[in-house]
């Protein structure tokens, strides 16, 4: 894991290494170098996997040659983003030391270009450990889980962690969001661990099937809600889901 502190989105990435291959998986916002980072940890070479095209996962997505997301969110990356840190953000973002030199007000995302376009079931074979891409929409169109059978891991994006669940984009659905998460609860028994992209890590397996059961129960109108400007928040304790 390389973790990214010191704003509040504290990304943490995954570097997956195996025989012939490594894979990054997101590249964080890319305020520091993460692939100077990588290569002190594998001299593989490394391909980048981004779970989903959220600025906060594909910062450094331009320092590498081989790139794949799925196919839904590939044209979102080519586009960049400009002003990360406008607004709001900026004063969010000040919980720390930034890189000397780094200019939270002109910081822009460079745009990137996928070689690889992923959908259900595409397996990265790394040599000796392969990735199985599961397409889990609901945060975003093309958000996806890898799933690495032979170590029991799952890579889960931002389809689950402990904290705010976001299903509150436009482009977000709930419900796809709620058979995702039941999809990766039918999976727990194969798992020893799941890595998320946000906050505790580990999480134990069998907290899929405890967020997969909050969808339903709100979904059935079991839960209740706090509305705010257009936005309902569901809470669970650990964890809860922001939705329209």
């Amino acid at each position: 894991m390389i973790s990214e502190p010191h704003h509040f989105q504290e990304v943490k990435s995954y570097l997956v290494v195996g025989e012939t291959k490594a894979a990054l998986i997101d590249t964080g916002m890319g305020i520091g170098n993460i692939r100077a980072i990588a290569e002190k940890l594998t001299d593989r070479e490394i391909i980048v996997i981004n779970t989903h095209s959220h600025f906060d996962h594909i910062g450094d997505n331009w320092r590498f040659g081989e790139i794949a997301i799925h196919k839904n969110e590939a044209e979102i990356i080519e586009k960049g983003v400009k002003n990360v840190f406008s607004g709001e953000m900026a004063k969010e973002n000040k919980w720390g030391r930034f890189p000397e030199g780094f200019d939270v007000n002109a910081y822009s995302i460079t745009p990137s270009k996928a070689k690889m376009l992923l959908e259900e079931g595409s397996l990265i074979n790394l040599g000796g450990a392969r990735l199985k891409v599961l397409h889990t929409p609901g945060h975003s169109p093309g958000s996806i889980c890898l799933l690495d059978e032979s170590r029991r891991m799952l890579y889960a994006g931002d389809t689950i962690y402990e904290g705010t669940l976001y299903a509150h984009f436009s482009y977000s659905d709930i419900r796809d969001y709620a058979r995702s998460v039941r999809r990766l609860c039918y999976l727990y028994e194969r798992l020893d661990l799941v890595l998320p992209a946000h906050n505790e890590v580990p999480l134990k397996p069998k907290f899929l099937c405890t967020v997969a059961n909050a969808f339903e129960r709100l979904l059935a109108g079991k839960v209740k809600t706090l509305t705010n400007d257009g936005l309902s928040e569901a809470s669970f304790g650990d964890f809860s889901i922001l939705f329209r």
